[in-house]
């Protein structure tokens, strides 16, 4: 990763977290950002929309398969 993304990435990672309600580490966080129609958290990246549980799995894991169930 070239050292000038990284800015970018931790605003991105405070614009994501600002939209979440973290009550406790064990408990469910709540998405209080946008939602789509099927009530999914959406988070936008540029001009590209992803799923707030997909992107913060994302955020923890550091990969994820396409394939992956994640919710």
């Amino acid at each position: 990763m070239l050292l000038s993304t990284i800015p970018k990435l931790r605003k991105r990672i405070k614009s994501f977290m600002s939209k979440v309600n973290v009550i406790s580490i064990n408990e469910c966080w709540e998405w209080t950002g946008a939602k789509c129609d099927k009530y999914y958290g959406q988070f936008r990246i540029g001009n590209k929309r992803i799923q707030a549980h997909r992107f913060s799995y994302l955020l923890f894991h550091f990969e994820i398969d396409d394939t992956l169930l994640v919710c």
